[in-house]
């Protein structure tokens, strides 16, 4: 199954994403691409180290479009759930994304259930002030994003457009952390 899949239509889709970024047919926008720590990783049921390279191709198909692309790799997962094992599951960074950082959703029951598939024992969460500012964090940066195409807050960090060169990516997890070897450090 291709990485990106999708009903090809010939009218809205019609090439798969993936051959459009790959043929260069896309309309070029600023890109942020996140994975989780644990989709690359594992353990769990949707360990998929492929992605990078999906991403990369993404960043770079951009990049050729006179685009920007940002890249990270997100990995926090509150306190009791980390002591348990638990890994960062695919999804858990939409409840930060989206400032859910005190459960007033109930999102955390879905992604309970899959930390319970990547080494978390119990089903509640305790969120706590790392939750609270990696959620705040990731508001401000990507709310800045979408105002302004980067992902830059004042304070906060300075989340490099990626390239080939440096091959630098925004790790998330208690703090922000400005890496090097996106392309490389998750291979298997």
């Amino acid at each position: 199954m291709p990485v990106w899949d999708a009903v090809i239509d010939g009218w809205m889709l019609p090439v798969s994403p993936a051959d459009a970024f790959a043929s260069g047919t896309i309309n070029a926008v600023p890109l942020i691409t996140c994975a989780t720590l644990g989709e690359l990783t594992g353990p769990g049921p949707l360990v998929m180290p492929f992605l990078v390279q999906a991403y990369i191709d993404m960043l770079e198909a951009v990049s050729k479009k006179n685009s920007r692309g940002y890249a990270c790799i997100f990995d926090q997962v509150p306190e009791q759930w980390r002591k348990e094992g638990g890994v960062s599951a695919h999804s858990i960074e939409l409840p930060y994304v989206f400032g859910d950082w005190d459960n007033t959703t109930g999102w955390w029951n879905s992604i309970a259930m899959l930390m319970q598939t990547c080494g978390a024992k119990t089903k509640e969460v305790l969120l706590n002030v790392s939750d609270k500012f990696v959620s705040e964090a990731m508001m401000n940066l990507w709310t800045q994003f979408a105002k302004t195409g980067k992902p830059a807050v004042k304070g906060l960090t300075d989340w490099p457009a990626y390239d080939k060169t440096s091959d630098k990516y925004l790790y998330i997890s208690e703090k922000l952390d400005i890496k090097t070897g996106f392309s490389r450090c998750f291979e298997k």
